[in-house]
């Protein structure tokens, strides 16, 4: 059927096509940005997940060694009494000396590990504060997350059923193009959003190269299809523009 269609009939199905796509190509601009925002803060919530963890993980190590730390100052801790003790039943200088040397080691072992102990807790009060931050912050990541899915899935309960016919008249259209011709315009689409644009003024109105006068006769006569020699977009008579305007 398309081999017998002419040249005026192959190009109205041609700007029919044009507009169709140009139309779908809006409706789809109306997500706007929505779904690469969606999958960014997908991506976002992933990695602020993975912090969350990371810190959650450092505050369990510091726990235990904070746990640790505790336990050895209770063991300096019974030592130094016991010793303390000592002092007053030791009989010579030998024994007294040796555990006021012992005292003092133990003495300050304590203290170190004390300090320890009291750094471990200035991490894991900072830790906390540090988690408690990130998890409001990972709340409030989902909460926008759900606002902007909720979004759009509300747009696109609107859009899609449109999209869907006039994707199906597409469809349909394209079958009536000679195969050559449509596999030129699917060619020029992947460079222009326009890949037929009528002639105006003598020019091409995609990127307003001027047409030669033989040229622009052939063309309003539909000699055959022509292409602007430099942006090769497929050329039409500005006549054809008003011509079965596509439903929106």
């Amino acid at each position: 059927m398309a081999r017998d269609l002419s040249v005026k009939q192959q190009l109205e199905l041609v700007v029919q096509l044009s507009k169709l796509d140009q139309k779908i190509d809006e409706l789809y601009e109306e997500f706007g940005e929505l779904p690469e925002q969606i999958e960014e803060l997908h991506k976002a919530i992933e990695e602020q997940q993975k912090k969350i963890e990371q810190l959650s993980e450092r505050q369990r190590e510091v726990v235990g060694e904070k746990t640790d730390v505790h336990l050895k100052i209770q063991t300096l801790r019974d030592r130094q009494k016991e010793l303390e003790d000592l002092l007053f039943q030791v009989k010579t200088n030998r024994q007294y000396d040796a555990i006021v040397k012992e005292l003092e080691y133990i003495k300050q072992q304590r203290e170190e590990e004390e300090n320890r102990y009291a750094t471990l807790a200035i991490q894991e009060h900072n830790i906390n504060k540090q988690l408690e931050q990130e998890q409001e912050h990972l709340a409030e990541m989902k909460e926008e997350l759900e606002a902007l899915e909720k979004e759009y899935a509300e747009l696109e309960g609107g859009l899609q059923n449109k999209i869907h016919r006039l994707e199906n008249q597409r469809e349909r259209l394209a079958k009536k193009l000679p195969r050559q011709l449509l596999s030129h315009y699917e060619r020029i689409r992947e460079y222009h959003d326009d890949a037929a644009v009528p002639l105006k003024r003598g020019s091409c109105s995609g990127c307003y190269s001027v047409v030669p006068p033989q040229t622009e006769v052939e063309l309003r006569n539909y000699y055959r299809v022509f292409f602007c020699e430099n942006c090769g977009r497929i050329l039409y008579p500005e006549e054809l523009q008003e011509k079965e305007p596509v439903d929106s």
